[in-house]
């Protein structure tokens, strides 16, 4: 299982395209893969500070934006 996978925008496309090739290989090669997962499905809020402040800062890692449309890496 290939889990918790994100990179802030605007490199996560790119880099989702290099994770999945990756996980492709390994299983090509023989090893078991049950699973890839991106965390998160939405965007987060206030995450950079761990929940602590209450910023509304939006931390863009999430498969779809807070507004549930879809983003680039989605």
């Amino acid at each position: 299982m290939h889990t918790e996978t994100n990179i802030k925008m605007p490199y996560c496309t790119e880099w989702v395209l290099k994770q999945w090739a990756n996980v492709h290989r390994l299983k090509h090669d023989g090893v078991p893969i049950v699973g890839f997962t991106w965390y998160s499905l939405v965007h987060h809020v206030d995450w950079d500070t761990a929940l602590r402040e209450d910023n509304g800062n939006i931390n863009e890692l999430g498969l779809y934006n807070l507004n549930r449309e879809i983003t680039p890496v989605g």
